[in-house]
């Protein structure tokens, strides 16, 4: 009987820290994207108080070698009309619409993804997406996001992840160490709103709540663990 006891306590003691193990580290996981959003957001806020470069003249080196977050200027005309943009969560407007995005060319014939804001559903597109004259486009460089298996994939009408390499596949983009997102189009009439400061800067962050949660779980798990074994042994 004692011996069958000691294998249940000791079955019981490796699940306990399994599961605390389990807990910890996505806790720390979830600490970890939090340190790194508020990353992002600081690298934004200090972007949008400086004033904007113009990048068209520069070398194509100095182009692909531009910071992530930097706010840049760049003359260029809408060469390719670009599948709606179904933004993730952090980015969309509450209203029914999408994200719109063109491939654009500079003066120099360089070719760059651009995310130019959120347009409604029922907007006619066609005279904002053909336009061929060149034209500023005041934006911000932003990493491509990294596909997801929980994400849809990308087809030809929508895409749900501004991937890099479906980017290069699909328009065979010159510049991939980011893309563009757009904060001024320069054009009050346009029906395209760019992301406002406040849809950059105050993005929902949930990471430090879950991190605390997991960690509470791992807490309770112990504490569980100890009044269990503390009441078998009485």
């Amino acid at each position: 009987m004692q011996k069958n006891f000691s294998k249940s306590k000791i079955f019981f003691l490796i699940i306990t820290f399994a599961f605390t193990a389990i807990f910890t580290k996505l806790g720390f996981w979830q600490l970890d994207r939090f340190k790194l959003k508020n990353n992002i957001k600081n690298n934004i806020k200090s972007s949008l108080l400086k004033e904007s470069y113009d990048i068209s003249d520069l070398s194509d080196e100095k182009i692909k070698n531009i910071p992530l977050y930097s706010k840049i200027l760049v003359k260029a005309q809408i060469k390719e009309i670009f599948p709606l943009y179904g933004a993730r969560y952090g980015f969309r407007a509450k209203k029914d619409g999408n994200y719109i995005c063109n491939i654009i060319n500079d003066t120099k014939n360089r070719k760059f993804l651009i995310n130019r804001g959120w347009i409604d559903k029922n907007t006619s597109l066609d005279h904002y997406i053909n336009s061929q004259k060149f034209q500023y486009f005041e934006a911000l460089t932003m990493p491509f996001e990294a596909k997801s298996s929980i994400i849809p994939s990308n087809n030809s009408k929508i895409w749900f992840t501004l991937s890099k390499d479906d980017a290069k596949s699909f328009w065979n983009i010159d510049i991939d160490n980011y893309y563009l997102l757009s904060i001024d189009n320069f054009d009050s009439n346009s029906p395209i709103k760019p992301l406002s400061i406040e849809n950059l800067v105050f993005l929902k962050d949930n990471h430090l709540g879950y991190s605390i949660t997991w960690f509470l779980f791992s807490i309770i798990t112990l504490i569980i663990f100890f009044y269990m074994n503390s009441k078998s042994n009485e």
